[in-house]
């Protein structure tokens, strides 16, 4: 399993949309956005030079510990972390526009539409892969960053259960698909 105790997030920079905010305002209206749940996180507005298509906030969540944990061991930690996460990206969505979030963020993303499809009824979920696609890359001074790659799709594969093979669809822009269940027990086949 992956040793991940932080994601990235980007939030779009209000002020070159258009609003009459400072930017000492439009980062104070971002971070207000993560201090509602009680993030840890910093926010980085050098991260993307000014000239960029789509200025945007580099926001960092850290002390996401839980993330090295298979899901299987920890299922409730995970229904929480998800459940809360999920609901920043709406929230952030909803007030500032559009985000784009890391692989780690579409991971989360993806749990929490699989927990929400099943509810109690899932006694375990099983993370068995994930395939990411970039859309697009461009050139930045860190290949690794997610201002590199924003635009991502990727398709996570779940067994809920132990017998149920679940597709989830995630963009980085924070859409979820619950595109395919496949019966895997033996009268499934």
């Amino acid at each position: 399993q992956r040793n991940v105790a932080v994601i990235q997030i980007l939030v779009n920079d209000r002020p070159y949309d258009g609003d009459d905010l400072s930017p000492e305002e439009a980062t104070s209206l971002v971070a207000q956005e993560f201090r509602v749940d009680g993030w840890e996180f910093s926010i980085d507005r050098d991260a993307v030079p000014e000239a960029a298509d789509w200025p945007v906030f580099v926001v960092t969540l850290g002390g996401l510990f839980i993330l090295g944990k298979p899901i299987r061991d920890n299922l409730d930690a995970w229904k929480d972390l998800a459940k809360r996460f999920g609901a920043l990206v709406r929230r952030l969505r909803a007030r500032l526009g559009p985000v784009r979030l890391d692989d780690e963020g579409c991971r989360l993303l993806a749990f929490e539409s699989v927990y929400e499809a099943f509810g109690e009824s899932a006694s375990t979920i099983e993370e068995l892969g994930v395939l990411a696609v970039r859309a697009r890359e461009y050139s930045t001074r860190d290949a690794t960053s997610l201002t590199h790659h924003p635009d991502t799709v990727s398709a996570h594969a779940f067994r809920v259960n132990d017998e149920i093979l679940v597709l989830a669809i995630v963009k980085s822009s924070g859409s979820v698909t619950l595109l395919h269940r496949e019966d895997l027990s033996l009268y499934g086949f």
